[in-house]
């Protein structure tokens, strides 16, 4: 009777329903019928897998269920010590198979790791494609918002706000999610979304940059997509290095960026640019940009800038060439994630 019952009831589960039972000593025929086995004693578990595996497992650790015996019964009577202050055998035996399933389900390394990964990689793509059509909704906006500017007076300050935005969009968007992932999630810090790195600013550059009317060139439009890219990445950096120094959420994205020329910044100050990805990454898109453009227009008299590179004289951009501020962006990508290995490899041992 009991066996026809238990039967029903796993049917019922298997067609997709929820079952709550108990059974009191099932009988071996009932017990065969068990899919998972899970065993506690003192609420440590000794063994959760398949039932039809458990005998074998005890087993293998020097406890033979006798042929005649139920494997329930004779589980109960390894796991349960009636009088712990006189039975040291039992209680050293209950310990020992709690120790024994410890190191049977834990895996190695490479295997921890790798199920981890595969766990965030599933978690991370459900978002991927709402981030996408996100980011390039905001391309769009952005996009319509600076329309085929026009390359004259007023255009100077139109380009040189619209690049700005864009290298502190990819410094913001980029880093905010970093900000968040270290310090909640310091046992798996994994970049396995590395082409996303790269997907990212492609996605967001390439609407701006023919609703823009950038324009110049394949060279140019190459360049600067490299530029956001170098960007992007340097972004994750810098962001690695906060969260991992800063164990707090809400403390990590106190940072931000603000614009004024590099002449004018006070001197307690001016240490900050060079550790900026902004500047590098800004920099190095308007010189990419302004060093094409040969005329600008002017039907006054009083002209901000004829040239292109009369506009980066006026931000105070000559030092350096854009390559050379693409150099030091990588160089700062490098620099934040060994600064950030060191940390996450400080508190890890801190926490041990």
């Amino acid at each position: 009777m009991a066996e026809t019952v238990i039967r029903q009831l796993q049917q019922i589960a298997r067609d997709g329903r929820t079952v709550l039972a108990t059974i009191h000593q099932p009988s071996s025929e009932v017990f065969a019928i068990f899919d998972q086995l899970y065993l506690l004693s003192d609420g440590s578990p000794v063994y959760q897998a398949k039932a039809s595996e458990s005998v074998d497992y005890f087993a293998s650790l020097g406890y033979p269920c006798p042929p005649q015996i139920n494997p329930s019964d004779y589980f109960m009577r390894q796991l349960v010590v009636i009088d712990k202050a006189t039975d040291e055998a039992g209680v050293a035996r209950v310990e020992g198979l709690k120790e024994e399933w410890r190191k049977h389900q834990r895996l190695p390394h490479s295997e921890s790791v790798s199920m981890l990964q595969g766990e965030q990689h599933v978690e991370s793509s459900r978002v991927d494609l709402f981030t996408q059509v996100g980011n390039l909704f905001l391309a769009v906006i952005v996009g319509l918002i600076y329309l085929q500017l026009d390359l004259d007076q007023k255009g100077i300050q139109n380009f040189s706000g619209a690049f700005f935005f864009l290298v502190t969009n990819q410094i913001v968007v980029t880093a905010n999610p970093v900000f968040v992932s270290v310090p909640m999630e310091l046992a798996l810090i994994s970049r396995d979304e590395f082409p996303m790195q790269i997907l990212l600013p492609i996605v967001f550059f390439v609407p701006i940059y023919f609703l823009m009317g950038i324009g110049h060139g394949f060279d140019v439009f190459i360049y600067l997509q490299l530029v956001m890219i170098l960007t992007n990445s340097c972004a994750i950096g810098l962001a690695y290095v906060v969260s991992c120094l800063v164990p707090r959420v809400d403390i990590a994205p106190l940072i931000g960026g603000l614009l004024i020329n590099s002449d004018d910044c006070p001197d307690y100050f001016v240490w900050i640019q060079y550790i900026s990805p902004v500047k590098y990454g800004y920099e190095a898109i308007m010189k990419i940009f302004w060093n094409a453009v040969s005329s600008i227009d002017c039907s006054t008299t009083n002209c901000t800038a004829r040239t292109g590179v009369e506009v980066l004289t006026s931000y105070s951009m000559t030092s350096r060439s854009a390559l050379g501020d693409a150099l030091l962006l990588l160089l700062l990508n490098v620099v934040f994630r060994v600064i950030a290995f060191i940390a996450i490899w400080l508190r890890l041992h801190q926490k041990k």
